[in-house]
């Protein structure tokens, strides 16, 4: 390979002279199969895949931004509307209009050009797909403003050498796609050693890690050893994939981010007639001044675009004026990158109501059992630079204790609901990890709790309730100004606007009493002072 980006194009003529095909199909018949693959094992992959993205903007977003635009395309698969004549350049198409972020962008101009090659082929062979992966690299690169190596870009151009291949004419389609997958994944390792950035975080290019996931996925419709659809059965390496970098050094380049304006991604789709040419609104963008990671792709129909800029609606407007803007769309990248770069809050709980109640929260949550395996939600877990795994019953406290070792995720072991609710109150993303466990922790063993009243569920009213409450709060001799929350638990909900109306609170002038709604599993009700 030389050490240019620069495209390239060598369409090669199917001959049967030229090479033997082995396995003669229609493209269309093998097609669903793949994207089905690709957009379970992106879904599979894009928390990995965000947690290394650093370049070009460490938001944290790659691996969303790339499985959003493959899953784009779902409605049409099966769909007996689409005919299978054009269902390669249907799926393109729809790729292509519904492509997020800079990774997305990039990666549906591949897939536009490579598709649209591969559908004026009915022939299933490898000659086939390197003219598709030379035209969809061709179309990728001249849609970036600046091309980099040691990104997809460099995945794409590598699979696109025939050089890096041996003879087409003698392989079989399993032969060729086992060659790709090497291939991609080599470069892919290659990218850690390319852009500043990937070299002091330590990392694989997140984008380039995501083509190679897709490229694996699209290989193994052609394995016939592998019946199944989950992604560890024929992409070993994802099972050690957040091994296979330096955590600590990506912990320390994010922590190490300064705070800057990163401004806003911005997108948009323009009518191609409304263009003399692509050129032409690339230049109107690169007019403004601070204008970054610009992408704009064509199709005979539309042109996508891709930028980021400080002032976006200033750019938008001019566009708006000169051409026939028909969507845009921004995104806070200062928000991202904070969150990226920030603690995170995990929870694990067997109950769906508390789990809905966290997630509406913003936190991460795992429900026992967790749909996807817990050990799959655990790996999910340790591609978070920093994350705190928390426990919200004496169930999942033991469980907790019992895998905190295994994956090397800093937990807290917490017996209740309560407890959960007040690790989520004074939880500082502001802070290391360490130093919410030590705070948090200290808070905790400051608490006093107790349960009471399980005999309520049947018989609660406004009186017997205040008098159980009462007789706890007396049992246990708080100090005055104390802070007593009560957490009332399933069945009783009812209860807490009646209570409020009889001025329960009014009744303990010494202390500040709050009551809360909650589902708490096992034990129903709670008290805690502090």
């Amino acid at each position: 390979m030389s050490d240019s980006l620069g495209p390239y194009c060598i369409i090669l003529v199917p001959d049967k002279n030229i090479y033997l095909d082995l396995n003669l199909t229609l493209l269309t018949t093998y097609m669903p199969n793949m994207m089905l693959k690709a957009i379970a094992n992106l879904d599979l992959a894009r928390l990995t895949l965000n947690h290394i993205n650093v370049f070009p903007v460490p938001d944290g977003d790659t691996g969303t931004n790339m499985y959003l635009t493959v899953n784009s395309c779902i409605d049409l698969i099966g769909d007996p509307q689409v005919s299978s004549q054009h269902l390669l350049s249907n799926i393109a198409d729809n790729i292509f209009l519904n492509s997020k972020g800079n990774s997305g962008v990039i990666l549906s101009s591949f897939l536009h050009g490579c598709l649209s090659e591969l559908s004026k082929s009915h022939a299933d062979n490898p000659i086939t797909w390197i003219n598709g992966f030379q035209k969809g690299y061709t179309k990728a690169y001249a849609s970036i403003g600046e091309p980099k190596e040691g990104t997809m870009l460099s995945v794409m151009k590598s699979i696109s050498d025939i050089n890096n291949y041996p003879p087409l004419g003698t392989m079989q389609l399993s032969s060729f796609w086992e060659e790709v997958t090497k291939t991609a994944w080599q470069e892919t390792q290659n990218t850690a050693n390319s852009l500043p950035e990937l070299q002091a975080a330590e990392v694989i290019d997140s984008g380039a890690a995501g083509l190679t996931v897709l490229l694996y996925s699209f290989a193994a419709t052609y394995n016939t050893n592998s019946q199944g659809t989950m992604l560890q059965e024929y992409i070993p390496w994802l099972e050690t994939f957040v091994t296979r970098f330096n955590e600590p050094a990506l912990s320390n380049y994010l922590k190490g981010i300064q705070p800057e304006q990163w401004g806003y991604c911005c997108q948009g789709l323009i009518s191609s007639e409304a263009a003399d040419s692509k050129q032409e609104i690339q230049n109107t963008i690169e007019s403004f001044e601070g204008v970054t990671s610009l992408v704009v792709s064509q199709t005979p129909s539309m042109c996508k675009i891709h930028f980021h800029a400080l002032h976006p609606e200033i750019i938008f407007n001019a566009l708006q004026i000169q051409f026939d803007l028909v969507e845009q769309s921004t995104e806070d990248m200062d928000n991202q990158v904070g969150q990226h770069s920030n603690p995170t809050l995990a929870f694990i709980t067997e109950d769906p109501k508390t789990a809905e109640m966290f997630e509406q929260g913003g936190h991460i949550v795992i429900l026992m059992p967790s749909p996807g395996g817990v050990e799959k939600a655990l790996r999910d877990l340790q591609t978070h630079p920093q994350v705190l795994l928390v426990s919200t019953s004496s169930q999942t406290a033991k469980w907790l204790r019992a895998i905190q070792d295994s994956f090397g995720i800093p937990t807290i072991a917490l017996e209740s609901l309560p407890e959960a609710l007040m690790a989520s109150t004074f939880f500082n993303e502001q802070v290391t990890v360490e130093t919410n466990i030590s705070e948090i922790s200290e808070i905790i063993d400051g608490i006093t709790m107790m349960t009471f009243a399980d005999n309520l569920q049947s018989d609660a009213t406004p009186e017997n309730l205040k008098h159980e409450i009462q007789k706890a709060i007396t049992s246990a001799s708080p100090l005055p100004k104390s802070l007593i929350t009560v957490y009332l638990g399933r069945n009783i909900h009812h209860l807490t606007e009646i209570m409020e109306i009889h001025g329960i609170a009014t009744d303990f002038p010494d202390y500040e009493l709050q009551i809360h709604d909650t589902s708490i599993p096992g034990i129903l009700n709670y008290i805690t002072m502090e």
